[in-house]
């Protein structure tokens, strides 16, 4: 069986695999307000610490810059700014644990400080909290409902809870939101596909191949997604487009050129255009390399063998059978091509190599003993006949090769058992067949030597 029979691996982008936005950053903002113990200190003081810690952040010494942010607000507790760039701090640290701790005290502050409401909400979806991430979203929503990173990471905190058409909606929205966006629409894609919307997974690629037009498994996923709608036209038009992008460009791996030639050369024959399937399994052999090798050249034999051009078949069939000489199936399929071609002799010889291979394929007795009789040789397609005999019932067609064969052995006793048998068998009375068993069989009856004995 050739890889086009045996089906078409399909191939679906990978779920999103960004990083989270980067975390939103705050200049550090003026004391609005010192505790009753502090009403003495300094202002040069106070600003001096807070210069010194966005000193520190500007270099991006976050180590320093949250040392001193502690000791800023050890004296001035619950000043916003400070709480804000510290929770920056620590979470520039890996230090995730006291910077959603430290965010959550600035929302205590100041429920309305949306920025350090995101950030807590990246840092607990980060941190594998989905439900907790889901629920600070919901409150920076409903304040800012056109929030793309909300929307887009929500999507995510959702889907990682299994809410897969709640996420669907908050990427399509992220994606409406930002039009030149590519993140939500491949968070999207893979839900679409695993839903089967095939329409809606079309649209998707289509608009993400305008932003990365040389991307290669979005190239394969736009063919698969026409297929699917049995849009075949268009898959193939895509496949050739990709496969036509890559020659102004950098090609990909020979493997994936030679996948795309194959899945290319499946559909064009599907849709009866035989030449240019032919062209793409060559191509496939050409630039994918060894590993296409047999494939290509099975196909290309068998969609020649399609067309009944045998003589173009054959050297085909023999190349791949020495690259895998112990094949049944390909052996069988060479002896076809040369029973076609009149090459009565090597036929026999493949399909009896087939015959040790695998003796249970009954076709090729059928095969084989049509080949040998049509060599000459009768009582070869005899033996082979019995031997089919052993492991399947008989047919019209095996009774009657084997009554003509013994009739032109001159065994007319056996030539007249298998006549019998074979009219037995209620064959069409109009056949060929019929009409020259009938007229054997009284001819035999009347001079057969062998039964008058």
């Amino acid at each position: 069986m050739s890889v086009a029979q045996s089906g078409r691996r399909r191939r679906w982008p990978a779920p999103l695999a960004t990083g989270l936005v980067a975390l939103l950053a705050a200049v550090l903002l003026p004391v609005h307000a010192r505790p009753a113990s502090q009403e003495n200190s300094s202002t040069s003081q106070r600003e001096a610490a807070l210069a010194g810690a966005q000193e520190a952040m500007n270099r991006e010494d976050y180590a320093t810059a949250a040392m001193l942010l502690e000791s800023f607000l050890f004296v001035y507790p619950g000043h916003v700014g400070a709480l804000f760039n510290l929770a920056y701090c620590y979470s520039l640290q890996n230090r995730t644990p006291e910077a959603i701790d430290t965010y959550r005290q600035v929302l205590e502050v100041d429920p309305k400080m949306h920025s350090a409401r995101q950030n807590l909400a990246l840092l607990l979806l980060e941190t594998d909290k989905p439900a907790e991430a889901v629920a600070e979203f919901d409150l920076l929503l409903e304040a800012f409902p056109n929030n793309f990173h909300a929307h887009l990471y929500r999507g995510q905190a959702l889907e990682t809870l299994g809410y897969k058409d709640k996420a669907l909606d908050d990427y399509l929205r992220a994606a409406e939101l930002d039009p030149e966006a590519a993140e939500p629409r491949r968070a999207a894609l893979p839900l679409l596909i695993g839903m089967k919307n095939w329409s809606g997974a079309e649209t998707v690629v289509q608009q993400l191949l305008e932003f990365s037009p040389g991307d290669t498994q979005l190239g394969l996923t736009l063919a698969e997604l026409l297929l699917n709608q049995d849009k075949q036209e268009d898959a193939l038009a895509a496949y050739d487009r990709f496969l036509a992008s890559q020659a102004a460009s950098e090609p990909p791996l020979p493997s994936l050129l030679g996948e795309i030639h194959m899945r290319a050369g499946w559909l064009a024959r599907r849709l009866g255009r035989s030449d240019e399937a032919l062209r793409h399994f060559r191509r496939a052999r050409e630039r994918g390399g060894e590993s296409f090798t047999q494939a290509s050249l099975l196909d290309e034999a068998d969609t020649l063998s399609s067309l009944k051009r045998w003589k173009e078949a054959i050297p085909l069939y023999e190349e791949a059978v020495k690259n895998k000489t112990d094949d049944a199936g390909l052996r069988a399929a060479l002896g076809l091509a040369y029973l076609e071609n009149h090459q009565y002799e090597v036929a026999a010889r493949e399909f009896l190599a087939a015959l040790r291979i695998d003796p249970d394929e009954v076709e090729n007795y059928n095969r084989a003993a049509s080949a040998l009789y049509l060599n000459g040789a009768l009582a070869g397609a005899i033996e082979i006949l019995e031997r089919r005999a052993t492991r399947a019932e008989e047919t019209p067609g095996t009774l009657y090769l084997r009554a003509i064969s013994h009739d032109k052995l001159n065994q007319c006793s056996a030539a007249i058992n298998f006549y019998e048998r074979f009219l037995s068998l209620g064959p069409d009375k109009k056949s060929d067949q019929y009409l020259q068993a009938s007229g054997r069989l009284r001819a035999l009856k009347g001079g057969c030597r062998e039964r008058k004995r």
